[in-house]
Protein backbone atom coordinates (compact mmCIF):
# COMPACT_ATOMS: atom_id res chain seq x y z
CA UNK A 1 0.00 0.00 0.00
CA UNK A 2 0.98 3.80 -0.49
CA UNK A 3 -1.67 6.88 0.33
CA UNK A 4 -3.83 3.56 1.03
CA UNK A 5 -3.88 3.03 -2.51
CA UNK A 6 -2.52 -0.85 -3.51
CA UNK A 7 0.37 -0.57 -5.66
CA UNK A 8 1.84 -4.28 -5.35
CA UNK A 9 5.19 -4.50 -5.77
CA UNK A 10 5.56 -1.32 -8.05
CA UNK A 11 6.54 1.78 -6.32
CA UNK A 12 3.58 3.43 -7.69
CA UNK A 13 0.14 2.37 -8.08
CA UNK A 14 -0.28 4.51 -10.77
CA UNK A 15 1.89 1.95 -12.76
CA UNK A 16 0.30 -1.37 -10.83
CA UNK A 17 -3.28 -0.19 -12.42
CA UNK A 18 -1.74 0.72 -15.92
CA UNK A 19 0.80 -2.66 -15.84
CA UNK A 20 -2.87 -4.71 -15.49
CA UNK A 21 -4.15 -3.26 -18.62
CA UNK A 22 -2.94 -5.94 -20.82
CA UNK A 23 -3.47 -8.84 -18.76
CA UNK A 24 -7.15 -7.98 -18.16
CA UNK A 25 -7.84 -7.62 -21.58
CA UNK A 26 -6.38 -11.06 -22.10
CA UNK A 27 -8.49 -12.33 -19.57
CA UNK A 28 -11.45 -10.58 -21.23
CA UNK A 29 -10.28 -11.96 -24.54
CA UNK A 30 -10.59 -15.45 -23.22
CA UNK A 31 -14.34 -15.14 -21.83
CA UNK A 32 -14.99 -13.62 -25.36
CA UNK A 33 -14.10 -16.13 -27.31
CA UNK A 34 -15.68 -18.54 -24.94
CA UNK A 35 -12.31 -20.18 -23.76
CA UNK A 36 -12.15 -20.68 -19.72
CA UNK A 37 -15.05 -18.57 -19.11
CA UNK A 38 -14.40 -19.51 -15.12
CA UNK A 39 -10.89 -19.46 -14.69
CA UNK A 40 -10.52 -16.33 -16.87
CA UNK A 41 -13.77 -14.36 -15.16
CA UNK A 42 -12.39 -15.12 -11.74
CA UNK A 43 -8.35 -14.05 -12.87
CA UNK A 44 -10.50 -10.97 -14.55
CA UNK A 45 -12.50 -9.50 -11.54
CA UNK A 46 -9.66 -9.77 -9.38
CA UNK A 47 -7.12 -8.00 -11.44
CA UNK A 48 -10.30 -5.33 -11.95
CA UNK A 49 -10.54 -5.28 -8.37
CA UNK A 50 -6.49 -4.38 -8.49
CA UNK A 51 -7.06 -1.18 -10.86
CA UNK A 52 -9.89 -0.49 -8.64
CA UNK A 53 -7.75 -0.42 -5.84
CA UNK A 54 -5.23 1.28 -7.22
CA UNK A 55 -7.00 4.18 -7.30
CA UNK A 56 -5.42 5.67 -10.75
CA UNK A 57 -7.82 7.46 -12.52
CA UNK A 58 -5.90 6.80 -15.59
CA UNK A 59 -5.43 3.35 -15.28
CA UNK A 60 -9.75 3.09 -14.68
CA UNK A 61 -9.86 5.26 -18.10
CA UNK A 62 -7.13 2.88 -19.58
CA UNK A 63 -9.10 0.19 -19.24
CA UNK A 64 -12.63 1.31 -20.01
CA UNK A 65 -11.25 2.63 -23.02
CA UNK A 66 -9.02 -0.36 -24.25
CA UNK A 67 -11.94 -2.71 -23.26
CA UNK A 68 -14.68 -1.11 -24.95
CA UNK A 69 -12.46 -1.05 -28.41
CA UNK A 70 -11.57 -4.64 -27.98
CA UNK A 71 -15.02 -5.53 -27.70
CA UNK A 72 -15.78 -3.87 -30.47
CA UNK A 73 -12.75 -5.20 -32.70
CA UNK A 74 -13.83 -8.65 -31.37
CA UNK A 75 -17.23 -8.31 -32.24
CA UNK A 76 -16.89 -7.20 -35.76
CA UNK A 77 -14.22 -9.46 -36.58
CA UNK A 78 -15.89 -12.25 -35.70
CA UNK A 79 -17.39 -15.22 -37.92
CA UNK A 80 -20.60 -16.01 -37.26
CA UNK A 81 -24.12 -14.00 -35.54
CA UNK A 82 -23.21 -17.16 -33.17
CA UNK A 83 -20.16 -15.79 -31.80
CA UNK A 84 -21.42 -12.25 -32.07
CA UNK A 85 -24.68 -13.18 -29.80
CA UNK A 86 -21.99 -14.96 -27.56
CA UNK A 87 -19.58 -11.43 -27.16
CA UNK A 88 -22.87 -9.51 -26.20
CA UNK A 89 -23.95 -11.94 -23.54
CA UNK A 90 -20.59 -11.48 -22.10
CA UNK A 91 -20.48 -8.91 -22.32
CA UNK A 92 -23.65 -7.76 -20.24
CA UNK A 93 -22.98 -11.06 -17.68
CA UNK A 94 -19.71 -9.03 -17.18
CA UNK A 95 -21.40 -5.89 -16.64
CA UNK A 96 -23.17 -7.23 -14.04
CA UNK A 97 -20.35 -8.87 -12.42
CA UNK A 98 -18.28 -5.74 -12.36
CA UNK A 99 -21.26 -3.50 -10.88
CA UNK A 100 -21.51 -6.40 -7.64
CA UNK A 101 -17.63 -5.89 -7.69
CA UNK A 102 -17.69 -2.41 -7.19
CA UNK A 103 -20.59 -2.61 -4.81
CA UNK A 104 -18.40 -4.98 -2.64
CA UNK A 105 -15.84 -2.65 -2.43
CA UNK A 106 -17.44 0.21 -1.72
CA UNK A 107 -19.15 -1.24 1.22
CA UNK A 108 -15.68 -0.79 3.11
CA UNK A 109 -15.96 2.92 4.18
CA UNK A 110 -12.52 3.83 3.84
CA UNK A 111 -12.34 2.54 -0.15
CA UNK A 112 -15.43 4.44 -0.49
CA UNK A 113 -13.95 7.46 0.95
CA UNK A 114 -10.62 7.28 -1.32
CA UNK A 115 -12.84 6.73 -3.91
CA UNK A 116 -14.72 9.66 -4.08
CA UNK A 117 -12.00 11.64 -3.55
CA UNK A 118 -10.10 10.21 -6.26
CA UNK A 119 -12.89 10.08 -8.77
CA UNK A 120 -12.83 13.55 -9.48
CA UNK A 121 -10.19 16.08 -11.88
CA UNK A 122 -10.86 18.64 -9.28
CA UNK A 123 -7.70 17.56 -6.91
CA UNK A 124 -5.21 20.47 -5.76
CA UNK A 125 -2.79 18.99 -8.13
CA UNK A 126 -4.63 19.18 -10.88
CA UNK A 127 -6.63 22.86 -10.93
CA UNK A 128 -4.96 26.17 -10.43
CA UNK A 129 -2.15 28.29 -12.52
CA UNK A 130 0.64 25.49 -11.17
CA UNK A 131 -1.44 22.53 -11.39
CA UNK A 132 -1.42 19.76 -13.56
CA UNK A 133 -3.11 21.04 -16.39
CA UNK A 134 -2.08 24.74 -15.78
CA UNK A 135 1.98 23.58 -15.76
CA UNK A 136 0.54 22.10 -19.56
CA UNK A 137 0.32 25.73 -21.03
CA UNK A 138 3.53 26.72 -19.19
CA UNK A 139 5.51 24.14 -20.39
CA UNK A 140 4.13 24.82 -23.78
CA UNK A 141 5.37 27.86 -23.64
CA UNK A 142 8.57 27.47 -22.71
CA UNK A 143 9.15 24.67 -25.01
CA UNK A 144 8.54 27.61 -27.90
CA UNK A 145 11.55 29.40 -25.71
CA UNK A 146 13.97 26.25 -25.63
CA UNK A 147 14.36 24.24 -29.13
CA UNK A 148 16.95 22.46 -27.67
CA UNK A 149 15.11 21.59 -24.37
CA UNK A 150 15.74 22.64 -20.74
CA UNK A 151 17.00 18.87 -19.80
CA UNK A 152 16.04 15.61 -18.06
CA UNK A 153 14.41 15.79 -14.79
CA UNK A 154 14.70 19.77 -14.66
CA UNK A 155 10.55 20.85 -15.08
CA UNK A 156 9.82 20.32 -11.48
CA UNK A 157 12.49 22.85 -11.09
CA UNK A 158 10.55 25.58 -12.48
CA UNK A 159 7.00 24.49 -11.55
CA UNK A 160 7.44 22.40 -8.58
CA UNK A 161 6.09 19.12 -10.38
CA UNK A 162 6.86 17.02 -13.25
CA UNK A 163 4.79 17.75 -16.55
CA UNK A 164 2.86 14.93 -16.15
CA UNK A 165 2.56 14.32 -20.07
CA UNK A 166 4.65 12.60 -21.60
CA UNK A 167 4.54 14.37 -25.25
CA UNK A 168 5.55 18.16 -23.02
CA UNK A 169 8.12 16.25 -21.31
CA UNK A 170 9.60 15.04 -24.30
CA UNK A 171 10.16 18.28 -25.65
CA UNK A 172 11.15 19.16 -22.29
CA UNK A 173 14.04 16.72 -21.97
CA UNK A 174 15.19 16.30 -25.60
CA UNK A 175 14.05 19.69 -27.23
CA UNK A 176 12.14 19.79 -30.27
CA UNK A 177 13.62 16.43 -32.04
CA UNK A 178 12.89 14.38 -29.35
CA UNK A 179 9.47 15.97 -28.90
CA UNK A 180 8.91 15.28 -32.48
CA UNK A 181 9.97 12.12 -32.02
CA UNK A 182 7.89 10.85 -29.80
CA UNK A 183 5.16 12.49 -31.32
CA UNK A 184 5.99 10.49 -34.47
CA UNK A 185 6.93 7.39 -33.33
CA UNK A 186 3.29 7.52 -31.18
CA UNK A 187 1.45 8.62 -34.55
CA UNK A 188 3.21 5.67 -37.07
CA UNK A 189 2.91 2.80 -34.58
CA UNK A 190 -0.95 3.95 -34.64
CA UNK A 191 -1.29 4.31 -38.25
CA UNK A 192 0.93 0.89 -38.98
CA UNK A 193 -1.30 -1.56 -36.29
CA UNK A 194 -4.57 -0.01 -37.24
CA UNK A 195 -3.59 -1.75 -40.83
CA UNK A 196 -3.59 -5.50 -39.63
CA UNK A 197 -6.74 -5.02 -37.07
CA UNK A 198 -8.72 -6.98 -39.79
CA UNK A 199 -5.81 -9.61 -41.34
CA UNK A 200 -7.01 -13.07 -40.13
CA UNK A 201 -4.12 -14.95 -38.26
CA UNK A 202 -4.22 -16.93 -36.07
CA UNK A 203 -2.81 -14.44 -33.03
CA UNK A 204 -5.57 -12.06 -34.31
CA UNK A 205 -7.17 -12.20 -30.76
CA UNK A 206 -4.02 -11.67 -29.40
CA UNK A 207 -2.95 -8.54 -31.60
CA UNK A 208 -6.20 -6.95 -30.81
CA UNK A 209 -5.60 -7.06 -26.66
CA UNK A 210 -2.29 -5.68 -27.47
CA UNK A 211 -3.28 -3.21 -30.07
CA UNK A 212 -6.23 -1.15 -27.67
CA UNK A 213 -3.44 -1.82 -25.04
CA UNK A 214 -1.07 0.52 -26.62
CA UNK A 215 -3.72 3.22 -27.87
CA UNK A 216 -5.16 3.24 -24.69
CA UNK A 217 -0.98 3.58 -23.28
CA UNK A 218 -0.47 6.91 -25.91
CA UNK A 219 -3.71 8.09 -25.19
CA UNK A 220 -2.98 8.40 -21.16
CA UNK A 221 0.49 9.66 -21.99
CA UNK A 222 -1.35 12.91 -22.72
CA UNK A 223 -1.67 12.92 -18.83
CA UNK A 224 1.19 11.29 -17.12
CA UNK A 225 4.71 9.84 -17.87
CA UNK A 226 5.02 7.31 -18.94
CA UNK A 227 8.69 6.80 -20.45
CA UNK A 228 9.76 5.46 -17.31
CA UNK A 229 7.02 2.50 -17.26
CA UNK A 230 8.90 -0.73 -18.74
CA UNK A 231 5.35 -2.36 -19.61
CA UNK A 232 5.06 0.60 -22.83
CA UNK A 233 8.29 -0.98 -24.16
CA UNK A 234 7.21 -4.00 -24.35
CA UNK A 235 3.57 -3.17 -25.99
CA UNK A 236 5.79 -1.36 -28.44
CA UNK A 237 8.04 -4.07 -29.36
CA UNK A 238 5.35 -6.95 -29.26
CA UNK A 239 3.04 -4.35 -31.52
CA UNK A 240 5.62 -4.50 -33.99
CA UNK A 241 6.54 -8.12 -33.54
CA UNK A 242 3.14 -8.96 -34.66
CA UNK A 243 3.02 -6.65 -37.35
CA UNK A 244 6.15 -7.82 -39.11
CA UNK A 245 4.43 -11.62 -38.40
CA UNK A 246 1.41 -10.66 -39.77
CA UNK A 247 2.68 -8.97 -42.86
CA UNK A 248 2.64 -12.24 -45.43
CA UNK A 249 -1.06 -12.69 -44.60
CA UNK A 250 -2.24 -9.49 -45.62
CA UNK A 251 -4.38 -9.95 -48.89
CA UNK A 252 -2.06 -9.24 -52.04
CA UNK A 253 -2.62 -6.96 -54.89
CA UNK A 254 -4.01 -8.75 -57.85
CA UNK A 255 -1.11 -7.97 -59.78
CA UNK A 256 0.68 -10.60 -57.65
CA UNK A 257 -2.39 -12.95 -57.10
CA UNK A 258 -2.67 -13.51 -60.94
CA UNK A 259 1.58 -14.09 -61.24
CA UNK A 260 0.03 -17.27 -59.34
CA UNK A 261 1.94 -15.32 -55.75
CA UNK A 262 0.64 -16.28 -52.22
CA UNK A 263 1.49 -14.47 -49.69
CA UNK A 264 3.46 -17.95 -48.24
CA UNK A 265 5.61 -17.40 -51.63
CA UNK A 266 6.19 -14.21 -50.92
CA UNK A 267 7.12 -14.34 -47.21
CA UNK A 268 11.32 -15.66 -46.98
CA UNK A 269 10.48 -18.80 -44.85
CA UNK A 270 6.70 -19.61 -45.84
CA UNK A 271 4.03 -18.86 -43.27
CA UNK A 272 4.86 -18.68 -39.65
CA UNK A 273 3.31 -21.40 -37.33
Amino acid sequence: MLYSRARGTFNDPNVLGAFLVLPGLLELQRLLAGRRVIRSGLALLLMLAAILLSFSRGAWGQFVFSAALLMALTFFTSRSSRERLRILLVVALGLVAVVVLVAALLSVPQVAALFTERATFEQAYDVGRYGRFGRYLLGADLALENPLGIGPLQFAKYFTEDAHNTFLNAFMSGGWVAGFAYLTLSLVTVAMSSRFLFVRTPWQPIYHAVYAAYVATVAESAIIDIDHWRHYFLLLGVLWGLMAVSRPYQPQPRAFRGAGLTPTALAPHGRPS
